[in-house]
């Protein structure tokens, strides 16, 4: 179910005539993404345009696990690029298609309902599948190919004689390797492709396509924790040897057992000695880093809703019933309790096990929205936005992802939000024109993208 509202006056005649999909009862056309069964050959796409679609064959070691979704490393010409799969094919008629070098992540990172939705986006709004599924995950997680320059030792000297670019080139790179980016800034001119091209011919110079690692990844925290009771004798003989080790096996049982890393007082060096001798146990565990963790949220309370807010929570409840798609267009001047309706609309949805998500107009609106909605629902609610930090935005992604967090809250690029079996989708104020996505690509508007995910 889609709800869209918008600030008017009580009785107000207007029709939700702005959505192009809202009263059509026909089907919608949403291009089928995975039209063979077999596992042999998939359509990759790349989230750097102009490049399309491409077919690459699946290694056997993959076909049980690689699945639409998936985003792997493929060869492309002579690069390696991420890429994102898209589809099973049918037997291509090109024999001898390059193989999947490897998939990167141990789960599908979009759903068959987003591969769905982008390339509905794709189609309806011109622009590249590869860019539409950039703009649907977090920025920050994409490996980029980068051009690498190293000089080859023991070469014999030129046959033809070289100009001052190509010794400089030489120069530069004998050194170390270096890469593209920086070599033009050493060189002060963009123009060296053709020098470059001229010296790897001669076999002076290697020039390699390499993958730098992600901007961002899961963190995580070292904890520390006794394997057993500390029997009295060997914490005695210990103290003779070596008093800093006792001190931190005192401090720990102090704290219960266990402890963080960064509360204990102590080098590294010291806990790996106490982890060989059987007296601590080291792990790691996961941390999700959250920009509005310090926010003070209203607690729940018990509300009475007044008696249009109940009419509408009819309509709507009534509506939820039937599990079908259906648009609402809401009316209320501002603080006329459109939010409350949003909220046991949202309660009734989370109690058939289905998910959630509301779009708002504006970041700056966000942490009032995350007030309201963290004191109804608590840690269920997960927040997308560009202003965030790369990381917080790949870990709220990722609870999202994994089913940590239940509903999805943010402006216009929260429509892509990874959530599964989705019951409810909430467009607060639709006619704000901040919905629409102008600049960079892909340009599209989140009100109408929401009609056709919520179809």
């Amino acid at each position: 179910m889609y709800i869209g509202t918008q600030e008017g006056v009580k009785g107000e005649n207007s029709s939700p005539s702005t959505f192009p999909v809202a009263n059509d009862s026909r089907p919608l056309y949403i291009p089928d993404v995975n039209p063979s069964e077999e596992k042999r050959w998939v359509d990759v796409v790349f989230p750097h345009p102009p490049l399309q679609r491409f077919t690459y064959e699946v290694p056997e070691g993959f076909c049980q696990e690689l699945c639409p979704g998936h985003r792997v490393i493929v060869p492309l010409g002579s690069r390696r690029m991420e890429g994102f799969v898209v589809a099973f094919v049918s037997r291509p008629e090109i024999q001898d298609l390059r193989e999947i070098e490897d998939m990167l992540d141990p789960y599908p990172l979009l759903t068959p309902e987003l591969l769905r939705l982008t390339r509905w986006v794709t189609e309806y709004y011109f622009s590249s599948w590869g860019e539409v599924i950039r703009a649907a995950l977090p920025p920050g997680i994409h490996r980029k190919s980068r051009l690498i320059i190293r000089s080859v030792k023991d070469t014999p000297p030129p046959q033809e004689p070289l100009t001052e670019i190509h010794n400089n080139i030489l120069s530069i790179s004998r050194e170390k390797k270096i890469s593209l980016r920086e070599l033009e800034k050493q060189l002060g001119t963009k123009k060296i492709r053709f020098a470059l091209a001229k010296l790897e011919k001669m076999g002076l110079i290697r020039v390699e396509h390499v993958l730098e690692e992600p901007e961002v990844q899961a963190q995580s925290e070292k904890w520390v924790s006794l394997c057993e009771e500390l029997d009295p004798e060997d914490i005695r003989n210990l103290a003779k040897r070596a008093p800093k080790q006792v001190e931190i096996l005192t401090t720990l049982m102090k704290l219960g057992g266990e402890a963080r890393r960064s509360e204990l007082d102590v080098d590294f060096p010291v806990l790996r000695r106490l982890e060989k001798n059987g007296w601590i146990e080291i792990w790691e565990e996961e941390v999700f880093r959250e920009p509005y963790q310090g926010i003070e949220v209203e607690p729940p309370k018990s509300v009475t809703l007044t008696e249009e807010q109940r009419k509408v929570l009819s309509r709507i409840n009534a509506e939820l019933k039937k599990d079908e798609f259906r648009v609402f267009l809401i009316h209320g001047v501002t603080a006329s309790g459109k939010t409350q309706v949003y909220i046991e609309a949202i309660r009734r949805v989370l109690k058939h096990g289905k998910t959630a998500l509301v779009l708002i107009p504006e970041i700056s609106l966000t942490p009032q929205a995350v007030q309201r909605y963290r004191g109804a629902f608590g840690d269920e609610v997960a927040v997308l936005h560009s202003r965030m930090s790369p990381g917080e935005r790949y870990d709220s992604w990722r609870k999202i992802r994994e089913g940590k967090c239940l509903i999805a809250l943010g402006p216009r690029s929260a429509v892509f939000a990874p959530l599964e079996n989705l019951g409810l989708i909430v467009v607060d104020e639709e006619h704000e024109t901040s919905y629409k996505q102008v600049d960079p690509a892909p340009r599209y508007h989140a009100r109408d993208v929401a009609v056709v995910r919520g179809k």
